[in-house]
């Protein structure tokens, strides 16, 4: 977290919109454990800021961000051809 924007826990980009996606129970499952992990770690004046949407929206920018500087050699490409080939 060392440029100005991950200094806050998120950027205000603005207005937020609203979106629903499914998830397997066991990606959910895993997500909300590591989400647990990461606020236990964090200041308690913290915890409150770290939704469960700041969550989400941080590991897909990040992933995202992955993408643009590895392509295919990203964390989040390799996961997508390998869901394919099955």
């Amino acid at each position: 977290m060392n440029d100005k924007k991950t200094d806050k826990l998120t950027d205000n980009d603005g207005d937020k919109i609203a979106i629903n996606f499914y998830l397997s129970h066991e990606a959910l499952e895993k997500i909300d454990d590591f989400l647990f992990y990461v606020k236990k770690r964090l200041p308690i004046e913290k915890r409150r800021k770290l939704s469960r949407s700041v969550f989400y929206e941080i590991g897909l920018k990040t992933a995202i961000e992955d993408y643009n500087k590895k392509g295919e050699e990203s964390a989040l490409w390799k996961a997508i051809c390998e869901l394919l080939q099955n």
